[in-house]
C-alpha cells in the first residue's frame, strides 16, 4: 500500500537516482543538467514552502520513498494545474505510478477544488502515455518541435482531465 505525504530531507538520495538516470530523464521536458544533494535538498526545502506547487513523495508502508508526484502551477483562479510524476527506476512497472496518479487526481478535486489537470509529454514517450491515458487524461494536442534535446527538437503531446460531477 503506498500514501502521499510532504517531501522529506530523508527522499533527497532517492530523488538523486531518477532524477540523475540517463534513462529516466531522457522524457524530462526540460534540460538536462546534473543535480546534486544541495541542489535536491534546496528543491525539498522549497516544495514545502509554497501553495503555488504540490509536490508530495509517493511512499509504502515503510515509509521508504519510491518516487515524487506534484501538481505544479497551481491557478486556484481558473481552477487548473500541471501533473508531473517520477519514479525510482526500481519501483516502475508495479502499479504505484498508477495509484499515486489516482491520488494525486484525487487531491486535485477533492482538496485543492481544481476543474481541470493536465500535462506535457514527449511523443515517444510511450510508457508514460500509457499510464497518463489509463487514468483518464485525454490528448488534446500536439507542440511541434517544441523541446530541444541533445539530439534535435522533439514533439510534445498536451493532455488534459477534466472534472465534472460525474467524474469517479
Amino acid at each position: 500500500m503506498i500514501r502521499l505525504r510532504r517531501l522529506k530531507t530523508e527522499d533527497a538520495i532517492g530523488m538523486l537516482e531518477w532524477i540523475n538516470d540517463i534513462e529516466i530523464n531522457q522524457f524530462f521536458t526540460f534540460a538536462y543538467r546534473k543535480f546534486d544533494m544541495a541542489s535536491v535538498l534546496q528543491f525539498i526545502n522549497e516544495a514545502n514552502k509554497t501553495e503555488v506547487n504540490h509536490h508530495y513523495a509517493v511512499v509504502d508502508e515503510e515509509d521508504i520513498y519510491l518516487g515524487t508526484i506534484s501538481l505544479k502551477n497551481v491557478d486556484h483562479i481558473n481552477r487548473h494545474a500541471e501533473y508531473a510524476i517520477a519514479m525510482r527506476k526500481s519501483m516502475q512497472g508495479q502499479g504505484n505510478g498508477e495509484t499515486a496518479s489516482r491520488m494525486i487526481l484525487d487531491v486535485a478535486k477533492y482538496e485543492l477544488k481544481l476543474h481541470k489537470v493536465y500535462l506535457n509529454v514527449l511523443t515517444h514517450n510511450t510508457v508514460a502515455i500509457h499510464l497518463y491515458e489509463k487514468i483518464g487524461f485525454k490528448q488534446k494536442g500536439i507542440y511541434e518541435d517544441h523541446v530541444l534535446k541533445q539530439d534535435g527538437y522533439h514533439d510534445l503531446f498536451y493532455y488534459e482531465i477534466i472534472f465534472s460531477e460525474d467524474t469517479p
